[in-house]
């Protein structure tokens, strides 16, 4: 198939695609070649979690699993055929979810809004169950599709003629932002790029806790493309990182012990994803597995393995205790006395994983003045800004957190991800350095909502007034 071309066209725009492009998925191309970043992704391409639907001959299919090979005189629409000029009306649908407020991050609109358009271009006068079918592809964290089938019908009557638009030009105007926002105008990390990138990939431990005994990076740094494979010795600052306290190694080392599966040993910086993400498997390290703690009672437990030991230094007693809260209001006992009904019992919920549907990117780029600017979509830019200047030893005006719009976040991105790894990166470097994680990465790495084991004892009279109560809660943090 060398050297064969197809022929296409993109949003009316005919398109000929060369053959070193035929095994892609037609997600990549859309966003690496032709720049239509408004194909978004958030699965691993397993067609999950239908960001990134596009139109193809009418149909709405998802781009990641559509290989560009079978592309050959296909009509393909992305979001940005739904894009408008200044001062024109937009799309009915358009109008109908900004008037609905059905997006709030928007990171999913474009894969639902073609679904939808797919649906009225063959079918203008669709059922509720048709429309249902037509979007139930299409993940949303932010929970409004649960109501977006009434702004499709009301977008399939404008469209007809059987209701009338009451979209105004000063609309036009005030919805600027979630308009750009859904049509893909408005960029996330991911769609950014810069001239001369390279691309970050991380190599964790695997281990939930382990002693380093060695991080060999010798045959990775010889591999093609490879620009470097930093370590814990490339860091000339602080190599801890967290939002309130400090206490996660930025690179494990034989002094600091991995903790949890998403540690990371080494950060490979290459000319590709792909040459990065071979020379991180290609970096030979060797772990002693230490004794693992899997529940807060056997972190209290008497003789525990101690997992920090500034901890152990604050409260020798309780060395596995981040933080005690003890809360009374009036008589415990008479309270309970005066209860016709006690309900005792345990409880316990799990770690909650945050699935917004953006993964974590970030691009860190070097600066004439010596200073570095961080993209990234945080919600803690000014915490972070301090975290990733202590770690590179750089006085913090020399760091800028450049704050971009989150698919989401939900109390998930408030803690450094990649940027201390990518911005010691583009340091070294001298060039801008990008790290995205994949969906598996961002569920082993990122942080969750803290697990709990609760017991509470509930008093109550017979007409359902409660009198008394009492709980014990252990927090897994």
């Amino acid at each position: 198939m060398e050297n064969q071309i197809i022929t296409c066209s993109v949003n009316g725009n005919v398109v000929s695609v060369p053959s070193q492009y035929f095994g892609w998925s037609l997600a990549r191309y859309l966003r690496e070649v032709l720049g239509l970043t408004g194909v978004k992704q958030s699965c691993d391409s397993e067609g999950a979690c239908g960001a990134c639907n596009v139109i193809i001959n009418g149909k709405a299919k998802r781009a990641c699993l559509t290989k560009v090979s079978t592309l050959d005189q296909a009509r393909i629409e992305t979001i940005e055929s739904l894009q408008y000029a200044p001062g024109e009306t937009p799309h009915p649908l358009l109008q109908t979810v900004v008037q609905d407020g059905i997006f709030q991050c928007g990171y999913c609109a474009p894969g639902a809004l073609l679904s939808a358009k797919a649906l009225l271009d063959e079918n203008p006068n669709p059922t509720e169950a048709e429309i249902s079918r037509a979007i139930s592809t299409v993940i949303c964290r932010c929970a409004g599709l649960n109501r977006m089938d009434r702004s499709i019908l009301r977008a399939a009557a404008i469209l007809r003629g059987d209701e009338k638009s009451i979209w105004t030009p000063q609309d036009t105007e005030k919805e600027e932002r979630i308009l750009n926002r859904i049509t893909g105008r408005e960029k996330f990390t991911n769609d950014l790029s810069f001239p001369g990138m390279l691309y970050a990939k991380a190599v964790r431990a695997g281990s939930p806790h382990a002693r380093v005994l060695k991080v060999d990076v010798s045959r990775a740094e010889a591999m093609p493309g490879v620009h470097k494979v930093l370590t814990s010795r490339d860091l000339p600052g602080r190599n801890l990182m967290g939002s309130i306290t400090p206490d996660q190694p930025v690179f494990c080392d034989e002094n600091n012990p991995v903790r949890y599966v998403g540690d990371c040993l080494a950060v490979v910086v290459a000319d590709t994803r792909e040459q990065a993400e071979a020379a991180a498997d290609a970096v030979d390290f060797e772990l002693e597995a230490l004794p693992m703690i899997t529940s807060p009672e056997e972190a209290l437990a008497l003789g525990a393995p101690v997992l920090h030991e500034r901890l152990k230094e604050a409260h020798p007693e309780e060395p596995n205790v981040l933080a005690h809260f003890s809360t009374r209001k009036g008589e415990e006992d008479a309270g309970f006395a005066h209860a016709d009904v006690i309900v005792e019992g345990d409880y316990e919920v799990p770690f909650v994983e945050h699935a917004y549907m953006e993964i974590e990117t970030s691009i860190a780029v070097p600066q004439a003045d010596g200073s570095i600017t961080v993209y990234c979509g945080t919600q803690g830019p000014v915490e972070m800004q301090h975290q990733v200047a202590a770690s590179l030893d750089l006085p913090i005006e020399k760091v800028r957190i450049a704050h971009q719009f989150m698919g989401g976040g939900f109390g998930g991105k408030e803690d450094i991800t990649g940027q201390i790894h990518v911005t010691l990166a583009a340091m070294l470097l001298g060039k801008p350095v990008k790290a995205t994680w994949s969906r598996a990465e961002s569920i082993a790495v990122s942080t969750k909502r803290h697990a709990m084991h609760m017991h509470y004892k509930t008093g109550a009279t017979r007409d359902g007034k409660l009198v008394a109560g009492e709980a014990r809660i252990l927090g897994d943090t």
